[in-house]
Formats: C-alpha cells, structure tokens, sequence
C-alpha cells in the first residue's frame, strides 16, 4: 500500500498514475474542504458531496476492471448493485438528511378555514412561495386570505423572497383587520422566540382576543380574531 502511496504521489508521474491521483483528489479534497467549512457553519450533508460522485464511480469501475477472477468480478459487481439499489429504495422512501416543511398541509388548512375578509402575513418572506403554489392547485372553492406580507404589486419581484415584516408594518395590522393569519417559520433562537416573533405574541396578544393556533412539521399556522 505504502509502495502504490508512493507511486502515485510522486513529483513526476505517467500519465496514467496522474489520471489516478486527479481521481483521488477530486474524491477526498471536496469532503476534507466540507469538514473544515462545517467547524464554522454546518454543511457536512449528502447533498453537498455530490460533487464526488463521478470520482467515485470512475475509481470504482477501475477497482471491478482490475480483478482478474470472475467471482471475484461477478461478487463485486453484485454488492455493488445492492448498495446501488438500497440507495435508491431509501431516495424515494425519504430525504437524506433533511425533513421537508409540510407547507402542502398547512397551506390547505388555511384555505379551509379562511373567510373572504381575512388577510395573511408571513413571518419570512419566502413562506408565501409554496403557498402560492399549493393555492394555484387547491380544490376547494375558497380563495385563500389576501396576502399582507410580502406584497409589493400584483407581480412577484425579488422583494418577495427576502426579509420580515418591519416592526413599524406590525404594529399597523391589528386597527385595519378583524382577523389575521400569520404564518411562522424559523422563528425559534438559541434563547427563544425571534423578536419578529416576539412582538406579535405581544402585540397581537393584547389586541385579538381570540386566538387559534395549528403546528405543522416545521411550520406553525396562527389565526388572531376579533370576533
């Protein structure tokens, strides 16, 4: 092994050893950057080593070409496909390294309970994206509260992925409508509620007296009334 090391990480190699050694950086430098990088910020994920894919299955189909007894060839290439097929089976059972926001089943609740004058506001931006997207294929026959936040037209523009509602919007809300969906997501700090989140407990608290609240996996769907 220490003999092949040395070969292949020799200052002036063939270029077959140098096909060897582009393989084997691509195959280790990307996971040892993502190591370091994850010191700082998390990012160590399946996701994010993808990248190495190709290396990977290049070296592997090298590793199958070199055996020289069938067996040997026909054992390999068996685990092979197994491990292959339990990666796909558990692709399509569940995500990797992720759970998904059930923004389907919180948008539907919403347009289910919804009235013609309620209005909704986001806690983030974004949230309104795949709203909109599981209200364009909503059955029913409601159409859904008007959007407060983020709106800045009858046309999305960049404004409407990015950012929270201002404190000075916030405080507006609750003397112009009688009932207000809002809808949170990571909202949570290491030392509690965020202070978007903060001052709509507050806020709104005092000024709703009746208020109804649903969680969601990741998502948390709040209807403060009036009446």
């Amino acid at each position: 092994m220490t003999e092949v090391g040395g070969r292949l990480f020799q200052r002036r190699l063939s270029w077959d050893s140098w096909r060897y050694q582009f393989l084997l950086l691509w195959l280790i430098v990307p996971v040892v950057f993502t190591v370091l990088i994850s010191i700082v910020r998390p990012m160590f994920l399946a996701r994010y080593l993808a990248f190495c894919l190709p290396a990977l299955i290049v070296l592997a189909a090298v590793g199958l070409a070199r055996l020289s007894k069938s067996w040997l060839i026909i054992s390999a290439l068996l685990l092979v496909m197994a491990l292959s097929l339990k990666g796909t089976f558990s692709y399509y059972d569940h995500d990797f390294d992720l759970d998904r926001d059930e923004w389907r089943a919180a948008s539907f609740y919403i347009l289910d309970h919804a009235r013609p004058s309620d209005v909704i506001l986001f806690h983030i931006a974004m949230g309104r994206m795949p709203y909109e997207f599981y209200k364009s294929v909503y059955t029913g026959n409601s159409p859904g509260p008007t959007v407060i936040y983020p709106t800045h037209g009858t046309r999305f523009d960049y404004r409407d992925f990015m950012g929270r509602p201002s404190n000075e919007f916030l405080r507006t809300v609750p003397s112009k409508y009688d009932r207000v969906w809002i809808v949170l997501k990571n909202n949570e700090t290491k030392t509690g509620t965020d202070p978007t989140t903060a001052l709509i407990n507050g806020l709104f608290g005092e000024s709703y007296p009746h208020f109804d609240k649903q969680n969601f996996p990741w998502i948390e769907v709040r209807l403060y009334s009036k009446q």
